[in-house]
Formats: C-alpha cells, sequence, structure tokens
C-alpha cells in the first residue's frame, strides 16, 4: 500500500443515512460538538444558579428556625411571668379578704 493510499479521504461517508463528503461530515461533526459544548456550559450554568438558591433557602430556614426557637422561649417566658404574677396577685387579694 502506497503513502498517498492511506491518506487519502474516503470519497463519501454515511451519515444519517446519506452519502456525504468526508469534510462536509467533519464539519457538521464540529458543529454537532460544539452545540454539545454549549448546551453543556447552559445546563451547568442552570445546575450551578439551582446550586447557589437552595444554598440560600437553606440558610434562610436556619435563619426563621432561629428567629422562631427565641420567640418561643420568649412567649413560655413571658407566659410563665404572666402565671406567677397572676397567682401571687391572687394570694395577695384571697389574704385580704380573710
Amino acid at each position: 500500500m502506497s503513502v498517498s493510499s492511506r491518506s487519502r479521504l474516503p470519497e463519501s461517508v454515511i451519515m444519517n443515512g446519506q452519502a456525504i463528503s468526508p469534510i462536509r461530515a467533519g464539519i457538521e461533526h464540529d458543529a454537532r460538538v460544539a452545540e454539545i459544548n454549549r448546551k453543556y456550559e447552559e445546563l451547568k450554568s442552570f445546575y450551578e444558579e439551582k446550586c447557589d438558591d437552595f444554598s440560600n433557602e437553606v440558610e434562610s430556614r436556619r435563619m426563621w428556625q432561629a428567629k422562631a426557637r427565641t420567640s418561643e422561649a420568649a412567649l413560655t417566658e413571658h407566659r410563665q411571668f404572666s402565671v406567677s404574677r397572676t397567682s401571687t396577685h391572687a394570694f395577695a387579694f384571697h389574704t385580704d379578704l380573710a
């Protein structure tokens, strides 16, 4: 086999059921690869945005849960103070009547 016959491109390539030139096949292949790369970068960008959104939601949830715990503790303390104050006043009122 001579060197020229080994490096010679085939006359046609079958692509999508059609015979096309190897040069056109290479161009179409490069275009498909470029489109795949573009779509991958777009998908990667959407994914990173969703990851950031998720992280923000987790941080927000933790903040609101901490505020809820603080508010619940303050409410419990207020109720205990109100009950003890009411009990003291009721006891004082009751002893005044006696």
